[in-house]
């Protein structure tokens, strides 16, 4: 037993040197995202930035104006049937975000994705999740259950709802697919105003007002209808627009790409996954070294008789809470996030395919509103620097100028 007492003493005197020195280790949560404070960070000046828009709504929302973020918390204004001024020069990217809210307050589903990520995230639930863990790594009480809810998700057969990484999953997911089909429903009924023939227009129009009243209602989507109206009337292209060539598929798939790689840049949900992700991947060397050595001493301790076994391995699991729980734990946990930034991503991508297909639409019928709309999206998304790069001018912009609208 000689043999294990001075590796033992140097674990334990390493691991209580690491869990007071290291913000990573000694501030580790009982979720295991090390020391992550999702619902705002410090910005090194003593104030608290809110959480990303869409992601934790009863915490505060961060604004979007061209691509950057802003610190702004005030809920979005009401908007009537007028364009807002307050809103910017991009009103239609404005009125997508209030179509969200106002869907997302009408959404049964959505509030119980709330209730649910709201339930898990408690310091109750936190505290029974680490419980969990805690025992699991002792006794593996839940056999091959972590492996089968990895298939699961993985699939997308399933999502169970028994963690707050996966309460998050599923907010995610709906939100996305919620954003999407909204921004999908205003695309359209831009289309149809922009139409000229009458006959083809207004089908168009209702089958997208159809769409965006079973979501936000009657009210709201008579609102979108008379402000993409009045907007439309202030938008004036110069002709020479159209007279641009047709995209071939190599130019089209990279403009796509351009609108997606700028979007993730500057997306606050994407944001914040990429920084919880980096909780887990981002250690300095000693720290990699420290655990190697921590770990490994401890389990060979835990093995001796007597009394040295049980204090290594109480040692060791002190230790391996204290860093955000068992590997198996983490790399479920990582798997949940993954399939989140993978959510995003898509509704992204799908987002620049709309805005990148129906440009090209507007400019070969001359449809002036279509144009403007999927501009306003792209600028919405990735901001104005983008549509000049991706489209080689602002149509909106230009429109402006030569009318001398202010929008």
């Amino acid at each position: 037993m000689k043999p294990f007492n001075l590796p033992v003493s140097f674990a334990v005197s390493a691991l209580a040197a690491l869990i007071t020195s290291s913000p990573a280790v000694g501030q580790a949560t009982m979720d295991g995202t090390a020391g992550l404070q999702p619902a705002s960070s410090d910005d090194g000046s003593g104030g608290r930035e809110p959480a990303a828009a869409w992601h934790l709504p009863f915490e505060g929302r961060i604004a979007i104006t061209s691509g950057a973020k802003s610190t702004a918390t005030k809920p979005p204004k009401q908007y009537d049937a007028s364009v807002d001024l307050s809103c910017g020069d991009n009103p239609l990217g404005a009125q997508v975000e209030q179509l969200m809210d106002t869907a997302w307050d009408k959404d049964a589903q959505g509030k119980k994705l709330d209730q649910a990520v709201e339930h898990y995230r408690t310091s109750k639930q936190r505290a029974i999740a680490q419980s969990k863990d805690t025992a699991d790594y002792i006794v593996p009480f839940r056999g091959n259950g972590p492996s089968s809810e990895a298939g699961d998700v993985i699939l997308g057969e399933q999502v169970k709802i028994k963690s707050r990484a996966s309460s998050e999953y599923a907010r995610q997911r709906h939100v996305d697919e919620v954003h999407l089909r909204i921004t999908s429903d205003v695309i359209q009924i831009s289309m149809g105003l922009g139409m000229l023939d009458a006959a083809n227009s207004r089908p168009m129009i209702d089958a997208g007002m159809a769409s965006l009243k079973e979501m936000v209602g009657d009210e709201q989507a008579e609102r979108t209808l008379s402000m993409l109206t009045q907007w439309s009337q202030t938008v004036r292209i110069p002709e020479a627009v159209f007279t641009q060539p047709v995209w071939d598929v190599s130019s089209k798939r990279a403009k796509i790409q351009q609108i997606v790689a700028e979007a993730v840049k500057v997306d606050p949900v994407l944001d914040d996954i990429t920084k919880r992700v980096h909780k887990y991947n981002q250690h300095s060397k000693l720290q990699r070294a420290s655990s190697h050595i921590i770990q490994s001493t401890l389990g060979v301790a835990s093995l001796t008789p007597d009394f040295i076994g049980p204090a290594a391995k109480a040692a060791l699991v002190a230790y391996v809470m204290s860093t955000g729980g068992p590997e198996q734990c983490k790399l479920l946990k990582e798997l949940y996030l993954d399939k989140r930034f993978d959510s995003r991503w898509k509704c992204l991508n799908e987002q620049a395919h709309l805005a990148v297909e129906n440009y090209e639409v507007g400019l070969l019928t001359h449809n002036v509103v279509l144009l403007a709309g999927t501009e306003s999206l792209v600028e919405h998304m990735a901001g104005r620097s983008t549509v000049k790069k991706v489209f080689g001018r602002s149509v909106v912009t230009s429109g402006i100028a030569q009318t001398g609208t202010s929008l």
